[in-house]
């Protein structure tokens, strides 16, 4: 999943410009992090950086709504967490991410550490 990654990240990132923005998350293997770290810094683009809760260990969905914006392009997501094994409700950040940025941004999902 790694060079997947690796490979769509530098795709997408040629999209990229220094008014954009591409969001990930604390709760996610550094695979589907850095990858979209590394394309934004090349493109002068800026990188957000949703937490989770520590309760539950769940990604932050408010978290998620304010930082995501009609600028980001990339939202990068886990679709379970390797280090607890949580869950993330994509259908919900699928939704989140269509309304914050009025339907500008794509949700990339992880899905190496997800089992049905």
């Amino acid at each position: 999943m790694t060079s997947i990654t690796n490979h769509i990240a530098r795709s997408f990132g040629k999209l990229l410009s220094s008014e954009d923005n591409v969001v990930v998350t604390n709760l996610d293997h550094d695979a589907n992090v850095t990858p979209w770290v590394l394309v934004a810094d090349e493109q002068k683009a800026s990188v957000r950086r949703v937490d989770f809760c520590f309760s539950d260990c769940q990604l932050d969905l408010e978290a998620l709504e304010k930082s995501v914006d009609t600028n980001t392009k990339i939202v990068a997501v886990g679709a379970a967490a390797n280090s607890c094994g949580s869950l993330t409700p994509i259908k919900t950040v699928v939704e989140i991410v269509k309304k914050a940025s009025n339907g500008n941004a794509l949700v990339y999902v992880d899905a190496v550490h997800y089992a049905p």
